[in-house]
């Protein structure tokens, strides 16, 4: 799905601009890039390497976008598993719905890239959400509607959205990594993801 030239879209903005707010912040700094996704640290990062995985074309969610794409997304998710030395990483979307936008608070593809995140904490069947698929993401079907996807080594589920609001996986893991809020906007948490950047990038040169 095409960005409207009528509707804003903050990570298309940065990525044809990442001066685009008057100068150059970690949080708008990619640290790696393939042919058709950027790497960035996620703005209010629940920790220091909490990191975003975003389309450079505007689509509004992982599951929209064509076998190819999605094949070369695992290998991104690859190489950061790989290169992060700490804690397992999970990827975790709140995919839009492209028939009326609803879902995550920017309808454009980005997956939050987490580590540490508690083994049992986004189960999200254990809180009344379907599953509707589980295993390699190329079997995951192709979604129109707003969806949950959670990665981890490897392993996809995919899981119904229902009727929750944006940020609800963040009010779902805000306490495990002790902040006062789950809302990003409140705490963008600046400092953290300029450490995030440093480290992801030291990682990946080496």
């Amino acid at each position: 799905m095409e960005n409207s030239s009528n509707n804003y879209c903050r990570i298309c903005e940065l990525i044809v601009n990442p001066f685009y707010g008057g100068e150059l912040r970690p949080c708008d700094t990619p640290f790696y890039g393939t042919k058709s996704f950027l790497v960035i640290p996620a703005l209010g990062p629940l920790s220091v390497g909490h990191a975003m995985i975003v389309s450079k074309k505007h689509s509004t969610s992982l599951l929209s976008m064509e076998k190819d794409i999605r094949e070369e997304f695992e290998g991104v998710c690859s190489v950061l598993s790989e290169k992060w030395p700490h804690e397992q990483l999970i990827f975790a979307e709140h995919g839009s719905s492209s028939i009326d936008g609803s879902g995550p608070c920017i309808a454009h593809t980005h997956v939050n890239v987490i580590p540490g995140v508690p083994e049992e904490a986004l189960k999200l069947d254990q809180l009344g959400h379907s599953l509707l698929a589980s295993g390699s993401l190329g079997r995951m079907p192709t979604m129109s509607e707003s969806y949950f996807l959670i990665g981890r080594e490897n392993v996809w589920s995919l899981y119904q959205s229902g009727a929750t609001t944006s940020q609800y996986l963040r009010q779902l893991l805000y306490r495990s990594f002790g902040l006062l809020h789950w809302d990003w906007r409140l705490l963008p948490n600046e400092a953290v993801a300029a450490e995030t950047l440093e480290k992801w990038s030291s990682y990946l040169t080496l």
